[in-house]
């Protein structure tokens, strides 16, 4: 086979002179061939036609769609570089060398150009692809661009991929399908990266598309492959462009991908700026009210939070003392079904407070209370359902805000449990103008009658569904990214009047939500796979500024190593193990906290002696926080709800049981450290740790099974650490053994330790 060759002094790409396929990929950092022994026609793009049908978002029994057609499971034709002709011409690019290629489909007089620039300071080459009809009649075509087909680093047994499930996670290749991204339980980011460990090949690729167009990334193997929907049609003549991609070929794993995908996100879609409260939020906790002796825990054990007033809200932290706790339960339908007549519902879409617990008035001086404490209040607003006998939908007109299937019909996920309460449940559509408004004007009015800091609009981001609803005038019945980013910024700026300090999250976010919202909570599921994953979540690192917080099914311990101490263990923590456990946590990580949520999280992990043992690493300039566990998945019951193919599905993960010792090595630091300490986060002690140097290799040994050490090096400042009861009985003294750690012992300092909910002191 003939090779048309183009290269930088990173890799070289080689192109069949026939056919134009892309049939080399050679990382000259490693010396090898990440396409060898495989088959490999078609790279990197296909166009598909001669349809067997439209291009559909079907869901089972008509319920809310989940999974998208794949272009080629619906065409009977398509047309790729290994069905045509190729011319080739060089080309001198702004970065550095490449090629243009013409491909020519004869049978369909179809006509895509090819470009490609290798970067001449950095391993990348940027690739863009337009696409002409040179027929006489028009043609709907579907296209993948790219696609990527036998992908083999190394050996190809050891092959590990970035899942960018919500917050994303790390597993070996063809373990996650992709999906649609959008739906942040799919894809909730625009990049993607298969490395080796022991090869140490890397290949990612960014998919540089601000318009945010529809698309899937899917991983089916042999191939990876970015494709866009529905189908278009390209007229006589017509010439269209698809968004350019980024090709990634280094030496390492997925963070370098992960910090370019950084760069490209934030100058395309800035962050919110965040308050100053809001950046240092360490803890974030969901709950639901219901009126003290009417409540029935027993229907949610886990968050019921019974009260006799909204005036007894402080109560609720003294409990949980974490720094925000968002509450549902909050609107009229909350109240018992004997003062309503109808079912209980965490939601009405109405969203007016309820009287039973003392309403807005009583709210806003239960708030007003909180926040003397120095606590924050934020809502749930349900952002996808409403009741069918809700008051906008009776007495308004909220029926048109409806998502409308393809069939006519608006079922969805929730149509069953929505016949069980009686009123059944709308599935409303976030393009809807009516159902923007009015979820911004009713976030608006809830933070501003009671003085709450912070919304979260629930389940979306884990959905993308079309809407045929002729009534709401859509463009295209799958723009619903489009929609989406209507919705927050009408949210946010409708919020930032009244209160411009508010926070703002989400269910499950994906990453563009980050230019009109802070956040959002993750639920991640298989949480052992995302405790014993590699390192912490990509999103950590690919786009640092969005906050995450972590609610089920992983509790602290996998927090810990997702490099998200500041969110919620979960529901789960407000009883038995889980809450004790995450008690430890918060006291142990508090005094580097804003190195573990802020800091570098793009070093190699420290390595342990032991393969049960999972570490990772932050960092500061003149400090290394290493966290290391060795995580037990308690086994759930065979035959429960929680039990699927032999795995515990969100199950909270636990420390194991038994004591063991092993060394933990890291590497990167030219210089010795001052001072080091260590924690163990069961028992709360905290020692000095001694740290064997060896050029830039460090290393030390651990009895612990649960730990948090902290490497201090020249310029450090020094942290205080405070060991606080657990319990504290009004009326009583406690002890609140307070220390300076760090470098430069016996130095004297100055400060004032607060203490929520009961004043402060100067020490």
């Amino acid at each position: 086979m003939n090779l048309e060759i183009v290269e930088s002094s990173f890799f070289s790409l080689g192109f069949d002179t026939k056919s134009g396929c892309l049939t080399q990929i050679r990382n000259k950092a490693t010396g090898n061939e990440l396409l060898a022994g495989r088959e490999h026609s078609g790279n990197v793009f296909k166009i598909y036609f001669d349809f067997d049908r439209t291009f559909d978002i079907s869901g089972a029994d008509g319920r809310t769609p989940e999974d998208a057609d794949l272009p080629g499971e619906i065409s009977r034709a398509a047309f790729s570089p290994a069905s045509g002709t190729a011319e080739f011409s060089r080309l001198q690019g702004a970065d550095g060398d490449g090629l243009t290629i013409i491909y020519a489909d004869q049978a369909t007089d179809l006509r895509a150009i090819i470009s490609v620039v290798l970067h001449n300071e950095r391993p990348a080459a940027l690739w863009s692809l337009k696409l002409s009809n040179g027929g006489k009649e028009p043609r709907s075509v579907m296209s993948s661009f790219p696609i990527f087909s036998g992908l083999s680093l190394g050996t190809g047994k050891n092959n590990l991929m970035v899942v960018n499930d919500q917050a994303g996670y790390v597993l070996p290749l063809w373990s996650s399908e992709g999906g649609i991204y959008g739906n942040a339980g799919q894809m909730s980011m625009q990049w993607g990266c298969v490395f080796d460990e022991e090869s140490r090949d890397a290949f990612g690729f960014i998919i540089k598309d601000p318009d945010l167009k529809n698309k899937q990334i899917r991983y089916h193997e042999p191939s990876v492959e970015v494709s866009y929907f529905p189908e278009v049609v390209l007229e006589q003549g017509q010439t269209i462009a698809f968004p350019d991609f980024e090709m990634l070929i280094y030496e390492g794993d997925w963070k370098p991908a992960a910090r370019q995908y950084s760069a490209w996100l934030s100058d395309n879609f800035p962050p919110l700026s965040h308050g100053g409260w809001i950046r240092s939020v360490d803890a974030h906790c969901g709950a639901w009210f219901e009126e003290r002796g009417t409540a029935k825990p027993e229907r949610y054990p886990r968050v019921v939070v019974p009260l006799d007033s909204f005036t007894d809200l402080p109560d609720v932290y003294r409990h949980i003392p974490a720094d925000i706790h968002e509450f549902a339960f909050h609107c009229s339908r909350s109240m018992p079904e004997d003062v309503t007549g109808k079912p209980m519902l965490w939601t009405d879409a109405d969203n007016v407070l309820r009287t039973d617990l003392g309403g807005a008035t009583g709210l806003k001086k239960g708030v007003e209370l909180i926040h003397e404490m120095g606590y924050r209040f934020s809502f749930y607003i349900e952002g996808y359902l409403c009741p069918g006998d809700a008051h906008i939908v009776v007495q308004g007109n909220a029926a048109d805000w409806t998502v409308m299937n393809k069939d006519g019909t608006n079922n969805g996920n929730y149509t069953d449990e929505g016949r069980e309460i009686g009123s059944g449940l709308l599935h409303m559509c976030p393009g809807a103008v009516g159902w923007q408004n009015h979820l911004s004007e009713t976030a608006a009015r809830l933070v501003r009658e009671t003085g709450a800091d912070g919304v979260r609009l629930d389940s979306l981001g884990f959905y993308f569904f079309p809407c045929y609803n002729p009534l709401h005038g859509h463009a295209n019945p799958f723009d619903f990214t489009s929609w989406l980013l209507e919705l927050f910024r009408k949210v946010e700026s409708a919020v930032r009047e009244v209160n411009p300090d508010c926070l703002l999250t989400t269910e499950a976010g994906a990453d563009f939500y980050g230019s009109y919202f802070h956040g959002a909570l993750t639920q991640q599921p298989a949480p052992f796979q995302v405790a014993i994953s590699r390192d912490v979540s990509p999103m950590r690192i690919a786009a640092p500024e969005y906050k995450v917080y972590v609610y089920d099914a992983c509790g602290p311990v996998a927090a810990s190593l997702m490099g998200y101490p500041g969110g919620s263990p979960g529901i789960l923590s407000t009883l038995g193990r889980m809450k004790e456990l995450d008690r430890k946590w918060r006291t142990v990580r508090h005094p580097v906290g804003d190195i573990i949520r802020w800091g570098k999280a793009a070093y190699d992990n420290p390595e342990a002696s032991r393969p049960d043992v999972v570490c990772r690493r932050f960092s500061s300039d003149t400090m290394d926080v290493i966290v290391g566990a060795r995580p037990e998945l308690p086994i759930a019951q065979k035959g429960t709800e929680r039990w699927k193919d032999g795995v515990a599905i969100n199950s909270n993960i636990d420390i194991r049981a038994d004591s063991v010792e092993y060394q933990i090595s890291l590497a990167g630091r030219k210089s010795e450290p001052a001072q080091s300490l260590i924690w163990d986060v069961e028992d709360l002690a905290v020692g000095d740790l001694p740290v064997a140097s060896r050029g830039d290799t460090m290393s030390f040994t651990v009895r612990a099974n649960w730990f948090l050490a902290v490497l201090f090096y020249e310029g450090a400042p020094g942290i205080l650490y405070s060991h606080i009861p657990g319990h504290a009985k009004a009326g009583t003294d406690i002890d609140v053994a307070s220390r300076v750690l760090g470098p430069g012992p016996g130095e004297s300092i100055s400060a004032i330790l607060s203490f929520p909910g009961h004043g402060s002191v100067e020490a």
